[in-house]
């Protein structure tokens, strides 16, 4: 699937096959209101779910929309998942689709009262659930993934001193949007840490990916969490970690 800006900055689609072949045309699926940055997720049904900065300029300024394709890239629902603030703006979203074909979706927002992180989820009629501010983290370096629970595990950076960042660990129920684990901190190096990204295993454990000028070099570090005892090739499990569960020690 691909999604890209064009023209007036307004949101195209089309979709391929596995040879690069195109098996839509290209589809103009966003309104002629200045729509950037967008981001895309599949669920079981092919329908494509996508998440993209809405800009009204002076007028609400930017928020965030919702679009919902069925399998040939017709439009099926399109909402407006943000409210129109004058004093805040929202960016940067990222998306992820669980098991039952819902989206979860993370962004950026600022405004008169600072810089944070929200989460919401959004079912495929286009109805918001479960919102949640992510206070801690205020850049647009995040991302989430979607373990098979259906949970949602965030990674974030905020700057805790001006020229220091520092990656920050969520976990939501995907089902009630309860907080598993509130705003974790996983870095503590001087040298700062950003651009953090996460994925997770068949067990559901989280393994989370930044980088780092740790040694005065910029090199990416890894960090799992896991249930075992034993990290692979990366020592013993010494004791509890930040996430609750046994912490590997980060690899370099």
């Amino acid at each position: 699937k691909y999604i890209g800006g064009g023209y007036n900055n307004v949101i195209f689609y089309r979709k391929l096959n596995n040879n690069g072949i195109n098996m839509t045309p290209e589809l103009q699926v966003s309104g002629q209101v200045v729509s950037r940055s967008p981001t895309l997720g599949v669920d079981s049904l092919g329908r494509v779910h996508i998440a993209a900065e809405m800009d009204t300029a002076y007028r609400n300024g930017v928020m965030i929309q919702y679009i919902l394709l069925n399998n040939t890239g017709s439009v099926m629902t399109t909402s407006q998942i943000t409210p129109a603030l004058w004093f805040a703006d929202d960016y940067s979203p990222v998306l992820a689709v669980d098991k039952n074909n819902d989206a979860h979706i993370v962004w950026s927002q600022s405004g008169l009262y600072g810089t944070s992180l929200l989460y919401e989820k959004v079912n495929s009629s286009g109805s918001v659930i479960s919102p949640y501010a992510i206070n801690v983290c205020g850049t647009s370096s995040h991302a989430l993934a979607v373990d098979a629970k259906g949970d949602v595990n965030i990674v974030c950076t905020n700057q805790n001193l001006p020229t220091q960042s520092e990656v920050y660990y969520t976990k939501i129920n995907g089902t009630t949007g309860s907080v598993i684990i509130p705003n974790t901190r996983l870095t503590f190096y001087p040298g700062g840490a950003n651009s953090p990204h996460v994925v997770t295993a068949p067990n559901g454990d989280p393994q989370i990916i930044w980088a780092e000028d740790r040694d005065g070099n910029l090199e990416l570090y890894e960090k799992r969490v896991v249930q075992k005892q034993k990290c692979a090739g990366l020592g013993n499990v010494t004791s509890s970690g930040p996430l609750g569960k046994g912490s590997c020690p980060d690899k370099k």
